[in-house]
């Protein structure tokens, strides 16, 4: 395997690794946009450059101060680009289709009730038709040779075989928040997910969750993250998404690409929704907001004593 930064992208040449059994020799991959609409059309009119076959959503695309916006143009750009799409929920899918919410507060959440509020945000600018669309991905599927996923497969599990007599089933991803796959994991680390890939017959896994993009490698099987296409957390503001081209001869590449986008737009939603719950919380926290979407640093960063081990090590001003 061979990896270098070659402009914007990332580039891995898989050796060994088995050809995707799909007829699109071109596939984009994006995750976690949580709303923002603006950073999402830099994604996709970024994507079509490359005349990609297929979509593939890994979840948490909703779940922010846009979600009618995001999946308005998710939608047409689909239907436009005449491309394949597979969808997969995150766990912001699962706490949006969840019923009773009412009830989660019994279960001493102290988190629960402010994260519904969001989710009854959100739910209610969304169409009972798009809700069933969203209801209609799976949490984990088998995709020719790839598992696609959000957090990983092992958090799957974990949350299908938790067991608690005063839990309904259908609050288990309110409790069970899996870690997923993180960015800077030990090849130790590393070893059940490619030890899960191994016994499930896998060359691939394709994840988001953690808002960072990476790869890892092990004896020709892949895994990676595609990053967040609208709420960065790796210190790079620039939206990511992710290419798997099958188009080169027999050779197979997967890079990984940043995107710049128009700022004013993703600060102009912030404005225009200042209902938005979690702009709520606390004093400052539309502008905690713009300053994460400029810096690709989460929003409790520039809450002052929120994050107190946390030294960011440089000024941002206030965003009008």
């Amino acid at each position: 395997m061979r990896q270098g930064i070659t402009g914007r992208s990332k580039y891995v040449d898989i050796k060994g690794g088995g050809i995707v059994k799909t007829n699109a020799k071109k596939v984009a991959f994006i995750s976690d946009v949580h709303g923002n609409s603006a950073g999402l059309e830099a994604v996709l009119q970024d994507i079509e450059h490359y005349q990609v076959d297929e979509l593939i959503s890994l979840g948490d695309m909703f779940i922010g101060v846009d979600p009618r916006g995001v999946i308005t143009l998710l939608r047409e750009w689909i239907a436009e680009h005449h491309v394949h799409f597979t969808g997969i929920k995150g766990n912001a899918e699962s706490y949006l289709l969840t019923p009773h919410r009412e009830q989660l507060p019994e279960y001493g959440l102290d988190w629960a009730e402010p994260v519904a509020n969001i989710v009854d945000w959100c739910e209610s600018r969304l169409t009972k038709e798009e809700l069933a669309w969203i209801r209609s991905w799976p949490l984990i599927s088998r995709w020719q040779n790839a598992c696609l996923v959000h957090d990983s497969p092992l958090d799957r599990i974990q949350v299908e075989t938790a067991s608690n007599p005063l839990l309904r089933p259908e609050h288990r991803e309110w409790f069970f928040h899996g870690p997923g796959i993180a960015h800077d994991l030990s090849a130790v680390a590393q070893e059940p997910f490619f030890a899960y890939m191994e016994e499930n017959d896998y060359a691939y896994l394709f994840c988001g969750h953690s808002h960072q993009p990476f790869v890892y490698e092990k004896a020709g099987r892949v895994i990676c993250s595609t990053g967040s296409a609208g709420a960065s957390l790796d210190g790079n503001w620039r939206p990511a998404w992710v290419l798997l081209d099958t188009s080169l001869g027999g050779a197979e590449s997967i890079s990984i690409h940043r995107v710049e986008y128009d700022l004013t737009k993703i600060y102009r939603l912030i404005d225009e929704n200042p209902d938005y719950p979690s702009l709520m919380e606390r004093p400052g926290m539309a502008q905690a907001f713009k300053k994460w979407y400029t810096t690709g640093y989460y929003w409790a960063v520039f809450i002052p004593g929120m994050l107190p081990d946390f030294e960011l090590g440089f000024e941002v001003e206030d965003i009008e």
